[in-house]
C-alpha cells in the first residue's frame, strides 16, 4: 500500500483510518529500503485532516529509518489541528499540539500557530504582539 491508496482507504472507511495507518506502518518497517520508497513516492497533492496525518506519519518514519522524506510532505498538511486519538480535554490537546515533534508536518506548525494566537488573546495581547510560542 503506497500514500495515495492509504488515503483512498480512509477515505473509504474514515471510522477506521487508524487500522490503515497501522498497517501502513507496520508495512513500512517491515519492508525493504526499495518497499519504503515505493510506498512513499506516490504524492498526495490535496489539504486535509487525513492527508496532513498521512504526511506527517510518512516524515516521521523517513526518519525512524534515516531516509530522505520525499519533497511533498513539505506542502502536504491539514488545515485544523487533527488529533489521531480521541483527546476531548483542552489541557490535553494543548499539550500534544506543543509537546509534538518540531520536525513534523506544517499541520504542527499550524497547530503551533493556533496555541499561540489563543494564548495571546486570552492574555489580552491581541493580534499585533508578543508571540510566546516559537513556530
Amino acid at each position: 500500500m503506497d500514500t495515495v491508496e492509504l488515503l483512498a482507504a480512509i477515505q473509504r472507511e474514515p471510522s477506521r483510518f487508524q487500522l490503515y495507518v497501522n498497517a501502513f506502518v507496520d508495512a513500512f518497517r517491515r519492508g525493504s529500503p526499495a518497499d519504503r520508497a515505493h510506498m512513499v513516492e506516490a504524492q498526495l497533492t490535496a489539504n486535509g485532516p487525513f492527508e496532513g496525518l498521512i504526511a506527517a506519519v510518512t516524515s516521521a518514519l523517513c526518519r525512524e529509518v534515516d531516509m530522505e522524506a520525499p519533497g511533498w510532505v513539505r506542502s502536504v498538511h491539514s488545515p485544523e489541528p487533527f488529533f489521531a486519538f480521541p483527546a476531548r480535554g483542552l489541557a490535553l490537546r494543548l499539550r500534544l499540539m506543543l509537546e509534538s515533534p518540531r520536525r513534523s508536518s506544517r499541520a504542527t506548525s499550524s497547530c503551533r500557530r493556533a496555541i499561540s494566537r489563543a494564548h495571546d488573546t486570552a492574555h489580552g495581547k491581541g493580534p499585533l504582539g508578543f508571540r510566546p510560542f516559537s513556530c
